[in-house]
């Protein structure tokens, strides 16, 4: 019981430090070039608020039709503000793996996400990705192809879990 106290207390501190990034990071990102500028001009301000913080729960395999969770990760999205910033560490360890972010606009039914900045890729810095979302109760479903210059696309089908919402902020 103590460790599951200490765990959670850590969780929660990890969700306040990625915050705190998130919001380190967006304001960082003030200045815009003027095709970022053009960008933010031909995307939707959003309609439906997905403000929060949203976890992992399972994707499709890219060989298979049967959903799994990534057991041995721990996989975060916050969005907040036309920002948005993904991370994932390994569960066991705490090992930070990745980090990317970005804008995005939410019409109710499609998310664009335009990557800029990716720990890992640096190819993937400038993506636009375009997703078909749905919602069931607290759970998110993100449909659509991710693709990086001439790589292989990827089918993306993921269920994410609200972990906070735009009402707990307030």
């Amino acid at each position: 019981m103590k460790y599951k106290v200490l765990f959670l207390s850590l969780l929660k501190l990890h969700y306040i430090l990625s915050c705190f990034c998130l919001i380190f990071i967006s304001s960082a990102m003030g200045y815009e070039s003027n095709s970022a500028k053009q960008v933010n001009k031909l995307m939707a301000k959003p309609l439906v608020d997905i403000t929060g913080i949203w976890h992992f729960i399972s994707s499709q395999p890219q060989e298979s039709s049967i959903y799994q969770p990534l057991e041995s990760m721990v996989i975060i999205k916050f969005f907040q503000q036309g920002r948005w910033i993904h991370t994932a560490y390994q569960a066991n360890s705490k090992k930070a793996v990745f980090i990317a972010g970005g804008r995005y606009s939410f019409d109710g039914k499609q998310l664009i996400e335009i990557i800029d900045y990716h720990s890992k890729d640096s190819n993937a810095i400038g993506i636009t990705t375009y997703y078909q979302v749905t919602f069931d109760a607290e759970i998110l479903q993100v449909s659509g192809v991710y693709r990086v210059a001439n790589s292989t696309p990827w089918k993306v089908e993921e269920y994410w879990r609200v972990e906070q919402s735009v009402h707990e902020f307030r």
